[in-house]
C-alpha cells in the first residue's frame, strides 16, 4: 500500500497535510525530495541534519511568536481567517494522544484547522513509536483554547539539536523566535528565496552515512551524542517513504526492497548499540557494519536509478530497467 503523511515525521506529516489542500500530489514532491546532508562543523559532538534537497514549504512559512498563549491564539485565528488553516509549533510533552511525557518533551509541527467558540479543530496524521520508547497515535479533532494553549508550551531553554530541527524543518534555514515565545507559522507571498545550507556540509548520502558510521561508533567517548538518536530516526523515516513510494510506482525490486530495508533497521541497530555503550559493552563492529551495509544498498538503488529517474507526479512511468 501506498504510504501517506502518517508514514513521514514529526515535522513533515502535519506539513503534508497542510500542503495537500493546494497541491495534490505533495506526496510525490516530498519523496522526490528525500536526501540526507549533514553539517559538520557546529562542533561539541553536534551535527545538524537537512531531509529535503528543496524547501518543501517553497520558502513561503515563516516562523512567528508571542509571549503569552492569548496573543498567540489570537494570530492563530488571523491566519485561520487568512489562510484558511495554521500550523502551530506543539511541545510532545504535552500532547494528549502522546505518550513522550514530560521525559521526552520535543517540537512537533500541529495543524490547525477551525475555530468555533473556544474549540478549536486540529489534525495530527504522525504516527510512530518514539526512539525514546515512547508512543505517539494519530488525532483528529475538537480541542478547547487551553488544551491548545497548553499543547503549544514553549521548551526552555530550547535544546541545540531541537533549535537546528525546527530551523532545517523544511530542508533549509529558517530564522526562529526567541525562546520561552509560543510559535506558529504564517504564510507569505514572497517569492522563494534561494535554497542555501550555511557552513560546512556533506550534501551526497554516501558521504553522509560514512560520516555517521564514524560518529556513531564513537559512542562510547561521547555519549551525549545520544541526543542525536532522533535525527536518525528521522531520516530513516524519510527515506523508509521515499523507498515505498518508488516501490509503489515502480514495482517490487529486490535492490530498491533492500535499500528500504537497510534504512528501515537502522534506528533499532543505532539503539541497541548506544544502550549497549551504555552498559559498557561498546559495539562498533555492529555500527560499521551497520553503516557498510546501508552505503551498499543505497549505492546499488542509486546506480539503478540512474538508468531511469521517475517522474514522480507521473505514476505511469517507471525506471528503465525495472519489472513491473
Amino acid at each position: 500500500m501506498t504510504p501517506g503523511p502518517e508514514a513521514l515525521s514529526c515535522y513533515t506529516a502535519n506539513l503534508a497535510v497542510y500542503l495537500a489542500s493546494t497541491e495534490p500530489d505533495v506526496l510525490e514532491r516530498i519523496a522526490g525530495s528525500v536526501r540526507l546532508a549533514v553539517r559538520t562543523d557546529l562542533g561539541d559532538d553536534l551535527l545538524a541534519f537537512s531531509h529535503h534537497r528543496t524547501p518543501l514549504d517553497g520558502g513561503r512559512l515563516e516562523y512567528r511568536g508571542a509571549g503569552d498563549a492569548a496573543t498567540a491564539l489570537d494570530a492563530v485565528a488571523a491566519e485561520i481567517e487568512q489562510a484558511g488553516r495554521c500550523l502551530v509549533v506543539a511541545n510532545t510533552g504535552y500532547l494528549g494522544w502522546s505518550t513522550a511525557g514530560l521525559e521526552g518533551q520535543a517540537p512537533h509541527l500541529l495543524l490547525v484547522e477551525d475555530l468555533r467558540g473556544d474549540e478549536w479543530h486540529v489534525v495530527d496524521r504522525f504516527t510512530a513509536l518514539l526512539p525514546s520508547g515512547g508512543e505517539q497515535q494519530p488525532f483528529t479533532g475538537w480541542i478547547s483554547s487551553a488544551t491548545l494553549a497548553r499543547a503549544m508550551t514553549p521548551i526552555v531553554p530550547l535544546p541545540a539539536e531541537q533549535r537546528l530541527r525546527n530551523e532545517l524543518a523544511f530542508g533549509f534555514p529558517r530564522p526562529l523566535p526567541r525562546d520561552g515565545d509560543y510559535q506558529w507559522l504564517e504564510r507569505t507571498e514572497r517569492l522563494e528565496p534561494e535554497a542555501r545550507l550555511e557552513g560546512q556540509w556533506l550534501v551526497e548520502t554516501d558521504a553522509a552515512l560514512e560520516l555517521l558510521g564514524e560518529f556513531w561508533a564513537g559512542i562510547d567517548r561521547s555519549p551525549e551524542r545520544v541526543r542525536l538518536l532522533d535525527d536518525m530516526w528521522a531520516a530513516a523515516q524519510h527515506h523508509v517513504f521515499r523507498y515505498d513510494r518508488l516501490l509503489a510506482t515502480a514495482g517490487e525490486h529486490p535492490v530498491l526492497d533492500d535499500a528500504r530495508r537497510a534504512w528501515r533497521d537502522l534506528p533499532m541497530a543505532l539503539r541497541f548499540a548506544v544502550d549497549s555503550a551504555g552498559r559498557g559493552r561498546h559495539r562498533p563492529t555492529l555500527v560499521a557494519g551497520t553503516f557498510a551495509a546501508l552505503r551498499r544498498c543505497e549505492r546499488d538503488a542509486a546506480s539503478l536509478l540512474e538508468e531511469g529517474e521517475p517522474a514522480w507526479n507521473d505514476p505511469s512511468r517507471t525506471p528503465s530497467g525495472i519489472s513491473l
